[in-house]
């Protein structure tokens, strides 16, 4: 679980050797010497799948408004693309109309026409006053194409999307602990993926040690909780896939001791996420 040396501590922590909870809202077990005495933490590496969903329970609903008429509608929970999305989304709606109305939507065809980036919305009726209603704590309105916490309403049958429409998994992710003395907040470790892919990784390898490291709660403690979210505090759910990170708990004033270590973790992870990617056990 740890690896000792002088002045400083690694945990590599797994979810999967959890003691209760999840795979990305979880405690586990780190088991600092009493002798020992720490005042910084920093996370080194992180090793995140990207087995949450674009679209995930909880925050997978709008609602529908034809007239004085109001349904909540639920868009199953997955990952979708621009083509699934406009497939699977007009029967959910057909299907929920309170006036048997039938939607459509359609998008640019890109070999064909530009791409703007946004969905056209119709309906079969354009005497009856149609709105779709997003509360701020649900996120389809990303996918769809509106502000969050917005009303939107047809106009002679069709409504276009007022923003671009988003399609990429979420890629700023935040792991809290309750081991971080921050003030405001319990933000352990921030990272930020790029052009994040589903059932790909994000990782984050620490750039510098001193500036990215934070003050250190109750160091005695041996039993360390863990969550993660995204930049609305919205819980991330890594559907039963485990995270990994490395923790270095060490003490203001011996920083030079820990570089030449810092760095065999730094190639020993590149390591390990090329044989990840590739499957070539380099020996």
């Amino acid at each position: 679980m740890s690896e000792s040396y002088k002045n400083k501590r690694f945990f590599f922590i797994n979810s999967y050797n959890r003691i209760s909870g999840t795979s990305s809202a979880f405690s586990i077990e780190i088991q600092v010497p009493a002798n020992e005495d720490y005042d910084s933490v920093c996370v080194t590496q992180v090793s995140i799948p990207v087995s949450y969903y674009l679209i995930s329970s909880g925050y997978n609903t709008f609602q529908l408004q034809e007239n004085n008429s109001i349904v909540t509608i639920t868009i199953p929970a997955g990952n979708y693309n621009l083509n699934s999305f406009c497939t699977i989304l007009p029967p959910i709606l057909n299907s929920s109309s309170p006036n048997g109305l039938t939607y459509t939507m359609s998008f640019p065809q890109s070999f064909t026409q530009n791409n703007s980036g946004l969905i056209t919305y119709t309906v079969s009726n354009a005497s009856i006053k149609v709105s779709f209603i997003f509360n701020s704590n649900n996120y389809v309105n990303e996918q769809m194409g509106f502000a969050s916490g917005s009303t939107v309403t047809f106009s002679g049958g069709q409504l276009i999307s007022s923003n671009v429409v988003s399609f990429l998994n979420e890629n700023t992710l935040f792991i809290h602990s309750d081991i971080v003395s921050n003030g405001s907040d319990d933000i352990l470790q921030e990272v930020y993926g790029t052009n994040t892919q589903a059932l790909a990784y994000v990782t984050y390898l620490c750039p510098e040690i001193k500036s990215y490291s934070k003050q250190l709660k109750a160091p005695k403690n041996q039993i360390m909780n863990v969550y993660l979210t995204d930049e609305n505090q919205k819980p991330i759910n890594l559907n039963g896939q485990e995270m990994q990170f490395t923790l270095l708990l060490y003490k203001r004033g011996d920083f030079k001791t820990i570089i030449v270590t810092f760095i065999e973790l730094c190639k020993n992870f590149i390591k390990f996420i090329t044989e990840r990617i590739t499957g070539i056990n380099y020996q």
